[in-house]
């Protein structure tokens, strides 16, 4: 048995709320009032399993007026009373939500939302804003920049750009009749010393021969692209040549 302590039926009389969720049974009372907000207590909650629906149930209805015994004139009027049979299966069809702190009611707060947003600034064209495609952005018009590839007599340093940058490829021939070298800088021109300052690659072109080198992505140099043809291998040979013995282009951005 739950007990449940609630209010006297004195005055202008008692509201009882009783509802059941599944197996949850519930019960709320008040007195009968105005007032300006909700005061419906929950007094009781129990927690039952329900009997098979061959099992005979009996309903008993009395009426207890504490120490002192009822009237006899006491007139107790019941206004609905339901029984019902039902089996025994766990199930949620609907539910009456109860008053009260058991099932409080939703608050919703409605009023004017101010919602600012400020466009960011736009930089210049070299911005790659939600780019999801190769393009060089180092010109205006998005496209790689040409260079002739230059072969001095004696192996100078020469300025493919003088600033960062990426080298996206090299078409190149070998005129002669021995292997001739590129050599490359992440340096600028004036301060490479042929022959002195290490480079930082390499490419042997075969003699009669032409290489075709393609990089979309392109090769980073960060602070500057440099160049230069030798007659021989090694990062720091500045082997001589024959004037025009490697002729080509050059594509960067």
């Amino acid at each position: 048995m739950t007990a449940a302590t609630i209010n006297t039926t004195a005055t202008a009389g008692h509201v009882m709320n009783t509802y059941a969720d599944g197996r949850n049974v519930n019960w709320s009372d008040t007195l009968v009032a105005s007032v300006t907000g909700p005061t419906v207590t929950t007094r009781a909650s129990r927690i039952e399993n329900l009997p098979d629906d061959d099992v005979e149930l009996y309903v008993y209805l009395w009426a207890w007026n504490g120490t002192t015994a009822p009237a006899s004139t006491t007139t107790w009027t019941l206004g609905f009373v339901s029984v019902e049979d039902c089996s025994n299966v766990v199930s949620y069809i609907g539910g009456i939500r109860p008053l009260g702190s058991a099932a409080p009611l939703p608050v919703s707060v409605f009023g004017t939302v101010t919602t600012s947003f400020t466009q960011p600034a736009l930089v210049s064209g070299t911005a790659a804003i939600g780019d999801v495609g190769v393009q060089y952005r180092a010109s205006a018009s998005g496209a790689a920049s040409l260079a002739n590839l230059n072969c001095p007599a004696t192996p100078a340093a020469q300025s493919v750009k003088a600033t960062g940058g990426r080298l996206l490829s090299i078409v190149a021939t070998n005129n002669s009749s021995s292997t001739r070298w590129i050599k490359f800088w992440n340096t600028a021109s004036a301060s490479v010393t042929v022959g002195t300052t290490s480079a930082i690659a390499e490419i042997g072109i075969p003699p009669n021969q032409t290489i075709n080198i393609q990089n979309e992505g392109g090769f980073s140099f960060a602070s500057a692209i440099t160049l230069a043809v030798t007659g021989g291998q090694g990062l720091t040979n500045n082997t001589a040549v024959t004037l025009g013995d490697v002729t080509g282009v050059i594509a960067f951005a």
